[in-house]
Formats: C-alpha cells, structure tokens, sequence
C-alpha cells in the first residue's frame, strides 16, 4: 500500500509496467495482481478527490456572501475600477473572498495562475469571471456594494463595541479591555466617516448620470 501511491504517480504506462513487474518479482506477488489493485487503489483514490472536491463546494456556497461575490465580480470584470485603499480586507467575511480581493488588490484582476492559489479558490475566480453584470451604472454598482460591505462592517463593529461595554461593567475588568474598547471606539468613528464620504460621492455619481 505504501509503494501503491508512488506508482500512481509514474504517468508513462510502459515505466509503471516495468515498476510493477520489479515489484512483483522482488516480493513474488503475481505483476496482475499488482496491476489489479494499482487499479483499485486508482479508482478509490479519484473518487475520494471528487467527493472532496464537492464537499468544499458545498461548503463554500453555504459560506458564501452574495454581496462580496458580486463586488468581486465587478472588479474581475472591470479591471479598471479603483480599488479604493480604504477597503479593508476585513469587510468581507467570508475567508476565500477576502483571499481574492487581497490578491487582486495586490496583483490586479488578471486571471490568477492555478500555481498561485488552491483549487477551490480558482473555481471561485472563474465562476466570478463569468458572473453576468448589468452593461452599465458599473461605477454606481461598485461604490453601493462597496458602501453596503462598509456599512455591515460598521455594525459588527459597533456590536462588539457595546458587548465589550457589557462586559467591562459587569466584571470590572479594566487595562487591556478599556484600550481595547477604546481603540473600537475610534475605528467606528473613522468607518462612520469613510461612510459619509462614500455616500456623498456615489451620490455625485447619480447626479451625473441623470444629466
């Protein structure tokens, strides 16, 4: 079973023939049996790899946030959208978006090379290339998604803000959970800012389209 995944990995039939009928006559094993359970060993393995493959999609699609796909989507497609430094990776929620959108931050929106991220990542991509987008208002489309992504982020801020209120009060705890609420409270302070400005400037967007 050890030498099985070996031979499996010898890809020129005449060389894992030769290898099988070493093997045979160095432990006196019939070469057709051996050839028979490489085979078995084969099947059993493609099969554990296709069911792996779709227990991750399975995963990923219960996991998956339509509103970060679609602004993936929108910059995959539209390479020339700005990706603006105030997007942090920690608006989106779901790790395999968050991957994408730092390596397209990082790399561009260029096709990724499979040698660069796992399977299950690059099937993403690819789905999210070929994702159809309205044909126009594609600036709009962005900025609302971008706004929406700021606006959860927000929330989930503001949520732990006020559970580690919560906890401070009721155990008098102090030092690092005041800091920590503290520094809490300025970065709700400056998301509520990026958002103002954000929304001022999506809506000088629809004012220009409307003359």
């Amino acid at each position: 079973n050890k030498v099985l995944p070996i031979l499996v990995g010898v890809k020129a039939a005449h060389r894992q023939y030769d290898y099988l009928t070493k093997l045979g006559m160095a432990v006196k094993i019939d070469e057709k049996v051996l050839e028979a359970s490489l085979r078995r060993y084969q099947i059993d393995s493609r099969s554990k790899s296709l069911k792996s493959s779709a227990i991750q999609r399975a995963t990923r699609t219960i996991r998956s946030n339509p509103l970060e796909e679609y602004l993936l989507a929108l910059l995959i497609q539209h390479p020339e959208l700005k990706i603006d430094n105030n997007i942090l990776p920690e608006y989106f929620q779901n790790t395999e978006s968050r991957e994408i959108f730092e390596y397209i931050k990082n790399k561009g929106a260029a096709d990724i090379p499979e040698a660069d991220i796992d399977m299950a990542l690059k099937e993403l991509y690819d789905r999210l290339a070929e994702k159809q987008l309205p044909a126009t208002d594609v600036e709009k489309c962005y900025l609302d998604c971008v706004m929406n992504l700021r606006k959860s982020y927000l929330l989930k801020l503001q949520k732990q803000h006020t559970e580690l209120l919560s906890y401070i009060a009721e155990t008098g705890e102090k030092n690092a959970d005041l800091q920590k609420f503290e520094e809490l409270g300025l970065e709700i302070k400056e998301e509520r800012l990026k958002l103002e400005k954000l929304k001022s400037k999506l809506h000088g967007v629809i004012l220009n389209e409307k003359r």
